[in-house]
């Protein structure tokens, strides 16, 4: 790479998409860039300048609280039950039925940001966030019941049901569409000083717009990369150690 006449070392990237940790090691602090996923290896379409003002308007308080609120509505129509399911020691946990009560996002990196038609397309990486889910589980604990020693199976067992509060805690990709035209992805693509081109109620709006999930032009794409569960209450039936 360093030899080829048409290589620019500070415009010019190499990406290898591997989960191979060692050969992450192997390339860090050369021309190569190792990445677990292709997301992290997306180029932005748009203008370094118009770039820079959309992460600048990306890195605030009201985006993130704005991202809060996606993946809490988000997270309702995509997590599956079984992703919730327990078990630990002798208990077993199926989760029945759940709600978000709450999700708080600590960690968040803009992996690329195109224009599609009259949209701008999204993709983030959040790196570290909490989801407080009530789960209604069925709980099946196996010591509660006794063991034939001929045939190895379990009898008397009664299952019987449990609300928990459990934390799930996520590395997952966003994607999401914001109509150009709209004002949401004004206020995401302008900073205050450049809003003076533009009428005084729009403006306005833009300084005083707070994010909102229903501006979201299409469906949102979730791609949870891991998850985590633990209980976080102290009288839980399911209350462990380890995390799963």
């Amino acid at each position: 790479m360093s030899d080829e006449a048409n290589f620019n070392s500070k415009k010019d990237s190499l990406y290898v998409v591997t989960k191979d940790n060692g050969l992450g090691e192997a390339f860090k602090g050369s021309l190569v860039s190792v990445v677990t996923d292709l997301n992290h290896c997306l180029l932005s379409l748009l203008d370094d300048k118009t770039e820079n003002i959309v992460k600048e308007n990306i890195d605030t308080e009201n985006f993130n609280k704005f991202l809060e609120d996606l993946l809490k509505e988000s997270l309702e129509n995509h997590l599956d039950e079984q992703d919730l399911d327990i078990e630990i020691d002798s208990i077993k946990a199926e989760a029945m039925e759940y709600g978000i009560i709450e999700v708080q996002v600590y960690e968040y990196e803009l992996l690329t940001v195109n224009r599609d038609g009259e949209n701008l397309k999204f993709v983030i990486e959040i790196s570290d966030a909490n989801a407080y889910i009530d789960v209604k589980y069925t709980i099946i604990d196996i010591d509660t019941g006794y063991v034939d020693r001929e045939t190895g199976e379990v009898f008397g067992i009664v299952p019987y049901e449990s609300l928990e509060k459990i934390v799930g805690s996520l590395k997952l990709i966003v994607e999401f569409s914001l109509d150009e035209k709209g004002i949401f992805a004004k206020k995401i693509s302008s900073t205050i000083n450049n809003t003076r081109k533009d009428s005084l109620s729009v403006q306005e709006n833009l300084e005083e717009y707070r994010y909102m999930v229903e501006d979201i032009n299409t469906s949102v794409v979730l791609d949870i990369e891991d998850i985590k569960l633990e209980t976080f209450q102290d009288n839980s039936i399911l209350t462990f150690d380890p995390l799963m």
